[in-house]
């Protein structure tokens, strides 16, 4: 008993506080900044605009929608049923692939080159790609080519270290899965 006691006081402090403030009246106004302030106590010397506050929300019906527990009124539930939400999105769609992953190169390679600068990247896919899938192959960050093989061949590549990376898009050109990125070091011989 003491809880709803306490509860009951809290409310009529919060709405005997609201109605002080709002029997002597909000205002708007712009402080020195150019900034627009609320509040019931303005400066004297600021151009003031009467403002309106929100009427406050009564909840009709508030003691009907709860029930004691048995013979403890200390502890009470509610009858209402709750509200189940809809999902906004339709229903995902179930992975598809399990693998996407580089068969070559490894992580860490060093891969001696020719004059061309030439690396052959190649990847593992399971299942295999589907319908109206493409892979798209990335190089330090930008993708170079999209296309239904899980081979690549970069040319021309610049000695020194080298991200690649994989990633499989659907029709529409959403990514359905990404690999991880292996890095590589190319090492030319001229």
């Amino acid at each position: 008993m003491r809880s709803i006691t306490i509860q009951s006081l809290t409310l009529f402090l919060i709405v005997l506080s609201g109605l002080t403030i709002h029997a002597e009246g909000v205002f708007k106004w712009k402080d020195s900044h150019g900034n627009i302030q609320y509040g019931d106590e303005p400066p004297a010397n600021a151009k003031l605009d009467k403002f309106k506050m929100p009427e406050i929300m009564v909840i009709d019906g508030f003691k009907e929608q709860w029930k004691p527990l048995g013979d403890d009124t200390s502890k009470a539930v509610s009858v209402v049923k709750p509200v189940v939400a809809t999902p906004i999105l339709a229903k995902a769609k179930p992975v598809i692939y399990t693998k996407l992953a580089f068969v070559a190169p490894k992580e860490n390679q060093i891969i001696k080159s020719g004059f061309g600068g030439e690396v052959s990247a190649m990847l593992s896919i399971k299942p295999p790609l589907k319908k109206g899938h493409q892979i798209a192959f990335m190089l330090d960050g930008k993708e170079m080519t999209r296309s239904k093989s899980r081979i690549n061949n970069f040319s021309n590549l610049s000695g020194g270290t080298h991200a690649v990376m994989a990633k499989i898009v659907d029709r529409g050109g959403r990514i359905v899965m990404m690999s991880k990125p292996v890095t590589f070091n190319v090492i030319r011989s001229h």
